[in-house]
């Protein structure tokens, strides 16, 4: 080997202390790239009392004078201790089997406030899933509907 080869190899060869200096860096970014992908939190995981899987709108889009129908689907749906309830900017619900809190009811916007003078306008209710136990929350869900001017 040459003179100039044997100079371009010392030039990639590192001393001790660079070696040493190297590793301490790696080990620094291997140890930041761990904590990095920690994901426990300190913080404790909100229970609920059960998972609220749908809600649907019959027909999602309603005109003064039609009735929908609210229907709300959770996983416990077995379970006869939960109690719906049903927020809106109004509540004159209809009862569906005599009840207001049950997981379907019907509503009729007859009384609603002024349709604005949009051709289509929504509207966001909400529905909470109850069953009385204070260990868990009570999940709700927000969903939305259409009004159309007559």
């Amino acid at each position: 080997m040459d003179t100039i080869g044997k100079n371009r190899l010392t030039n990639f060869l590192l001393t001790s202390t660079e070696q040493m200096t190297v590793l301490i860096l790696t080990l620094c970014l291997l140890a930041v790239s761990v904590l990095a992908c920690n994901t426990t939190s300190n913080e404790p995981e909100i229970e609920y009392q059960t998972k609220i899987l749908s809600v649907t709108v019959e027909p999602k889009t309603l005109s003064v004078g039609d009735t929908a129908i609210f229907r709300v689907e959770i996983s416990d749906s077995l379970d006869t201790n939960f109690k719906f309830s049903w927020a809106g900017r109004r509540t004159d619900y209809i009862p569906l089997n005599g009840r207001y809190d049950s997981s379907v009811v019907k509503w009729n916007p007859s009384t609603l406030l002024n349709i604005q003078e949009v051709e289509i306008q929504e509207y966001s209710f909400t529905v909470i899933a109850d069953n009385g136990d204070d260990r868990a929350l009570a999940p709700e869900q927000r969903f939305s509907f259409f009004m159309k001017k007559n």
